[in-house]
């Protein structure tokens, strides 16, 4: 019995490490077009540092006032952002969206042109995000590590089964 139940703490330890990975590289397990790991606190109280947000990819036509939204870095490289649509306005591209971190006095520096936008945000889960910012490492990257090691530690308790029993 012991071994069996030093198994099932084994597989419940890999399931809650590897779940905010598979949100983050496959977020159409949720119902998801991304997920995110939130690394700064711009948007507390509402969306708290660590928190791991669900994002549905939509038509930047349909971005409202108070929406929040997530966003790629200017030239659509870098690391994505996640704040609150505080204004639309008109530019050559079509138009751009005025951002703010909730958190924040004003808004960001520059407007967000509709084409960096990723999606809006239709849930946030609170702590799942931070196993994803403690490896301050592309989540792709984790992937591949955590994956390996659980179908590893999946075998290794499968035999410690079998020779149990």
């Amino acid at each position: 019995m012991g071994a069996r139940r030093q198994l099932h703490g084994v597989v419940l330890a890999l399931w809650l490490l590897s779940s905010p990975f598979l949100v983050v590289v496959q977020p159409g397990l949720v119902g998801a077009d991304a997920g995110y790991a939130v690394a700064s606190g711009s948007m507390e109280p509402e969306i708290k540092r660590g928190s791991l947000v669900l994002v549905e990819a939509v038509s930047p036509r349909t971005v409202e006032v108070g929406d929040v939204i997530t966003f790629r870095g200017e030239g659509n490289v870098g690391p994505t952002t996640t704040h609150r649509v505080v204004g639309i306005q008109r530019n050559d591209a079509g138009f751009a969206f005025v951002v703010k971190g909730d958190a924040n006095r004003s808004p960001d520096n520059e407007p967000v042109d509709a084409s960096r936008v990723v999606g809006r945000v239709t849930a946030t889960i609170p702590w799942v995000g931070y196993p994803v910012l403690a490896t301050d490492i592309g989540s792709a990257l984790v992937f591949l590590f955590v994956v390996p090691a659980a179908t590893l530690a999946l075998e290794r308790g499968q035999y410690l089964l079998s020779a149990v029993e």
